[in-house]
């Protein structure tokens, strides 16, 4: 949390939990734009980058969704 944190996560996660973290990530990083916080940040973007796990099956799962991502087949 000191290094920027704005919340975690418990696994096994339910669905409703997660929403509520990720609606509060969004709410926050909102309030620091609207107050000039991090400014060099861009504007509503968050990618895989942004994701923090030491977790090998989780880095596994993060490549395949990049690709997943950067696929043009139609879903």
């Amino acid at each position: 949390m000191r290094a920027g944190a704005v919340d975690f996560v418990v696994k096994p996660v339910a669905p409703s939990g997660l929403h509520v973290s990720l609606r509060n990530a969004l709410n926050a990083s909102s309030t620091r734009r609207r107050t000039g916080a991090d400014e060099e940040e861009p504007i509503g973007t968050l990618g895989f980058t942004d994701l923090i796990t030491k977790s090998a099956n989780m880095h596994a799962v993060i490549r395949v969704a990049e690709k997943a991502a950067a696929s043009t087949i139609p879903s």
